[in-house]
């Protein structure tokens, strides 16, 4: 059975991050060229600083790629494959941006799972949003191969109402779906979101961080990487200045998570 500390594991030993001094104050990403070209993600944009570049963290980096096969909008976008090795670590993570303590944040991705086993279902995948400035994690959502959305709740996972989407070997094609995850540090929330739908709020954790400056998203590799594949486009983490609640004055004028067994 898989357990949370492994995955913080991976991340803490910078599988999935860049150590390098962040430079970015948000991020907005299609992964269109010339910016970024087709091949491993991992190192990419090339021509940006390493501060500014994507990383992979996974034992066969080529499974991480920049694709053309099915973007969601342009014409790039990025292909993760499982590795021959169920139970192990594959993902991307996103530059780490430079953020001022206790700001609200936006953060939104489109992803697209195909191919996966119509009995067994596909790879489970966990979105970790950081706060690498403190060494904690503010939010981890977990797609579950069941087709349940699993959050952790201020320590404790919570099978949420959200359900999400996955195409099968001989069934039908999963569209694109959008989720959007939305940290308000003056009100202490965390809203989940999919296709424009609030599914679960929860409390920001009571321990480590609670700003968040990085976007990372883990596969476990169950599946066959002869047909399974995830999309991933439009990664955005964008800061909110001011808060809600300011900005409502102004405008009035005044994962811990156990793993399925194989």
């Amino acid at each position: 059975m898989r357990s949370l500390s492994r995955i913080l594991g991976l991340c803490a030993a910078g599988m999935l991050s860049t150590s390098a001094m962040a430079a970015l104050t948000s991020i907005n990403e299609g992964f269109e060229s010339p910016s970024f070209s087709v091949g491993a993600l991992n190192g990419q944009p090339a021509s940006s600083p390493a501060s500014d570049q994507w990383t992979a963290g996974t034992t066969t980096p080529a499974t991480v790629n920049i694709a053309t096969a099915n973007p969601n909008g342009g014409t790039q976008h990025v292909r993760l494959f499982p590795n021959a090795a169920a139970g192990t670590f594959s993902g991307l993570g996103s530059p780490i941006i430079s953020i001022p303590t206790s700001t609200s944040t936006v953060t939104k991705f489109d992803l697209a799972v195909n191919g996966a086993d119509p009995v067994d279902g596909p790879s489970e995948y966990d979105i970790l949003l950081q706060d690498r400035a403190h060494s904690g994690i503010v939010v981890e959502m977990r797609l579950s191969f069941t087709g349940e959305i699993i959050v952790v709740d201020n320590g404790t996972p919570v099978t949420t109402s959200g359900t999400w989407t996955f195409g099968s070997v001989g069934g039908n094609t999963a569209p694109y779906q959008t989720f959007e995850i939305d940290t308000f540090s003056s009100a202490n929330s965390i809203t989940y979101k999919r296709n424009g739908t609030t599914f679960y709020t929860s409390t920001l954790p009571s321990g480590g961080g609670t700003t968040v400056d990085q976007f990372v998203l883990v596969s476990d590799n169950f599946g066959d990487p002869s047909s399974l594949h995830a999309d991933i486009d439009n990664v955005s983490l964008i800061p909110l200045v001011p808060e809600p609640a300011m900005a409502g004055l102004i405008s009035a004028g005044v994962l811990i998570l156990g793993r399925r067994r194989k």
